[in-house]
């Protein structure tokens, strides 16, 4: 019950854009998707073109624009239902905005009991964690999200490996830096977001990595 009204909470508080996007997530999630490629995340997922992956399943775009790490609760239990073969993660970024401001343990003690619960529930399913793009802080910076911090929760994702079964983690941080780590202004349309250019880089290291994954 605790639980229920917890869930509850976090969804009064989302947008209706996000409530509808969950509503559907939860709707995927009645019957199951055996052998799906899940993608699970905030707007960076959920606005990426799922055709530009190279792979033979069906591929599932669970990514919610302003999701938080909390965000993603609300979905987790459909997501599992689906039985998919693979779960990717892509999240923190709006958790260190001025809104919520987490800090970097929140973030990944959060990812750590949602893959520990996929992983009891689907023991041979395959998780990989995206780490946090970088921003352009000109643009983008708040109180507590800076390319510093952004870097030390992709150090802290990547730690997860070492401590969970069934988990790889790709660094998306030194994919898109500049000389100075900021994000590249070339593969962005406002310093936090990709253009087609950012998600065509992303969809070619997600196919070279998704080979070995």
């Amino acid at each position: 019950k605790e639980d229920s009204m917890n869930q509850r909470e976090l969804q009064d508080r989302c947008e209706a854009y996000q409530v509808d996007k969950i509503m559907q997530i939860q709707a995927w999630g009645e019957q199951a998707h055996e052998g799906s490629f899940v993608l699970l995340g905030d707007s960076l997922i959920n606005r990426f073109d799922e055709h530009l992956l190279d792979i033979n399943k069906e591929v599932i775009n669970c990514g919610i624009d302003g999701a938080t790490s909390q965000t993603l609760y609300l979905v987790l239990d459909s997501v599992i239902r689906m039985k998919p073969d693979k779960i990717i993660f892509l999240i923190g970024t709006n958790d260190l905005d001025d809104a919520h401001e987490f800090d970097c343990l929140d973030i990944t003690f959060a990812l750590y009991n949602m893959i520990s619960s996929i992983s009891r529930q689907l023991p041979a399913v395959k998780i990989g964690i995206l780490t946090p793009l970088p921003i352009d802080e000109s643009r983008q910076k708040t109180r507590a999200r800076n390319n510093r911090t952004l870097k030390m929760l992709g150090n802290e994702m990547m730690a997860l490996k070492d401590e969970l079964n069934h988990v790889e983690v790709l660094d998306l941080f030194a994919l898109f830096s500049d000389a100075q780590g900021s994000l590249i202004d070339e593969m962005t349309t406002d310093g936090l977001h990709l253009n087609a250019q950012g998600y065509e880089r992303l969809a070619n290291r997600l196919n070279e990595w998704l080979v070995s994954f």
